[in-house]
């Protein structure tokens, strides 16, 4: 009677998912950018958390993965109070000004969507 050796699944580096995809495509996932556009906007990860339906962690981890991914921090943190850091807010700027013009084309859209139904 022979003895079979389980097999041993070879460890694996994790890389987050935001690192990972800035790497080989050089952009951010969309969801990554609205969590960062919502924490930067409230400058309080438990409120957007709250806006964004997620726990602080899932935000946190949202945040840290694209810092990782740009190689540069985007928040501080001065005692309690959150701000953004210098490259923060130039990103901000950036990333709001995009997100909006995504919602407006998607409202337009849909608006030209209903009255074209009707």
């Amino acid at each position: 009677m022979t003895t079979r050796k389980p097999e041993v699944t070879p460890r694996l580096r994790v890389q987050s998912v935001a690192s990972r995809h800035l790497k080989s495509k050089r952009q951010l996932p969309l969801n990554a950018l609205r969590v960062f556009d919502v924490a930067a906007r409230h400058l309080n990860f438990k409120d957007a958390a709250a806006e964004l339906g997620v726990t602080n962690s899932a935000v946190s981890i949202q945040i840290k993965n694209i810092e990782e991914a740009l190689g540069a921090k985007l928040f501080g943190r001065h005692g309690h109070q959150m701000t953004l850091t210098p490259e923060g807010k130039r990103y901000f700027a950036s990333i709001h000004a995009g997100l909006r013009i995504i919602a407006d084309a998607t409202s337009e859209f849909s608006k030209a969507v209903a009255d074209h139904s009707n």
